[in-house]
């Protein structure tokens, strides 16, 4: 969304919480307020937002989830702990507070959450993914591999099969089979053609290899240049708080 597009939307959602302070209104305003990078305000909204619907789940998460966003893992825990507390069966919230414990290294307490959100619905494939990653990040590769295996096995959307095949290829890595690894990241590619984390997982394992021209080739489109080079010759302009425009 255009700067002038985002600051009209501001100024509509700044209308409508001075006619109607709904939280619903105010954690929109605070989406707007994100993608504008203005995080101390957007979340003063979604702060506000928990105030007048304090077990609203929903808010909670969104609340929470911003906080994530922000680096404040503290205030996201508090946020998602007080929605555990209204929703403790919510599948979304199992796995998205697991998420954060885990990215907080609270991995004994990541590891409960997120395989109670497997056993209520043990047909996703999420929070095994979820585990295979936390996993992953502590070099358990056995474990890690079993879960993405029996996550391989479910119905899933691409993306999702993709990170799959992803973690599958770093669990490969880890235990020294760059040959397994290639097939698994390059499954993933398939999947999930622009994803540049793919290609640069692929690069390196072509390089263990010693196939330097295809590595060369993954590590090159895993990298920002070209498309920052492109973006460059355009004419860009930039939308200051009035709606006048300036070219750059």
């Amino acid at each position: 969304m255009a700067m002038k597009q985002l600051d009209e939307a501001l100024d509509d959602f700044d209308r409508a919480a001075e006619l109607d302070r709904e939280a619903s209104v105010l954690t929109d305003r605070a989406a707007v307020k994100e993608m504008m990078n203005l995080s101390v305000e957007a979340l003063e909204d979604y702060e506000a937002a928990c105030a007048l619907e304090p077990d609203d789940v929903q808010v909670l998460l969104e609340c929470a989830h911003a906080y994530v966003r922000a680096v404040k893992d503290e205030k996201a825990r508090a946020k998602f702990k007080r929605a555990l507390e209204l929703a403790p069966d919510d599948l979304e919230v199992l796995m998205s507070y697991g998420d954060c414990l885990a990215g907080m290294r609270r991995h004994a307490e990541a590891h409960e959450l997120i395989w109670r959100a497997h056993e209520l619905q043990p047909d996703n494939s999420i929070p095994l993914l979820l585990l295979s990653q936390m996993q992953v990040g502590l070099a358990h590769y056995e474990e890690a591999m079993m879960n993405l295996n029996a996550a391989l096995e479910l119905k899933a959307e691409p993306e999702v099969r993709a990170m799959v095949f992803y973690y599958r290829g770093r669990c490969l890595i880890g235990v020294n089979k760059p040959d397994e690894a290639l097939v698994n990241f390059s499954e993933a590619l398939k999947l999930d053609p622009p994803n540049r984390s793919y290609l640069f997982e692929r690069g390196q394992a072509y390089k263990a290899l010693g196939k330097e021209a295809e590595a060369e080739a993954d590590l090159k489109a895993s990298r920002w240049e070209d498309e920052i080079a492109a973006l460059a010759k355009r004419s860009q302009k930039w939308y200051t708080k009035d709606g006048k425009e300036r070219e750059l």
